[in-house]
């Protein structure tokens, strides 16, 4: 188990659980620019980052599962509950229980390169979070803009972050990384 984590109480108050899945998702991002800067350098895809930041977020905690492309609900496939969308649903990343309904913290949805999130993303997040079947306590939709053009031209990597809870997005400021001379090498080898 990791240093210094703290086990979420089942008895804490939903806004509890979503404010302390909110600092904790901020310390794996944070240990995810740092420790995995030059995957972000080289382009990596967003599956690969995903997966990065579910290691990280696996110490944080330790009680749940932290799965990538998800597409089971309970023993079934993660459909649309909606009238208005139809198809599977395989968020990015989420933080739950499995084969639970109760104990859904997260679901994200990540991008990587020079276009954000579609409709279809935001849909899916918003439907993840709405439903009173899947019932996740919070959505997020996270950017990282690592596009080789985007990094040579602004010298650092931008992130974007916008948080999902009660029908409403929320915008999270988060600082910009530099990219140093030696790093700009890796970034100008690229394809």
């Amino acid at each position: 188990m990791a240093k210094n984590v703290i086990i979420i109480n089942q008895e804490w108050e939903d806004s509890e659980k979503v404010g302390y899945t909110k600092n904790q998702f901020r310390l794996a991002l944070a240990r995810l620019l740092h420790d995995d800067k030059p995957m972000i350098l080289v382009g990596c895809h967003e599956q690969a980052i995903c997966h990065r930041l579910a290691v990280y977020l696996e110490g944080c905690f330790p009680l749940y599962s932290i799965d990538c492309e998800y597409n089971r609900s309970m023993m079934t496939d993660k459909d649309f509950d909606s009238e208005e969308l139809t198809g599977r649903m395989r968020p990015d990343t989420i933080i739950h229980e499995r084969l639970s309904e109760e104990n859904n913290l997260l679901a994200l949805e990540a991008k990587t390169g020079k276009r954000g999130h579609s409709k279809r993303d935001r849909q899916k997040i918003e439907n993840l979070v709405d439903s009173d079947w899947y019932d996740y306590k919070l959505g997020a939709l996270l950017w990282i803009q690592n596009h080789k053009q985007q990094l040579q031209n602004r010298g650092e990597i931008r992130i974007k972050l916008k948080w999902y809870e009660g029908n409403e997005y929320e915008q999270e400021d988060i600082n910009p990384v530099a990219i140093s001379e030696g790093e700009m090498q890796i970034v100008n080898r690229r394809n």
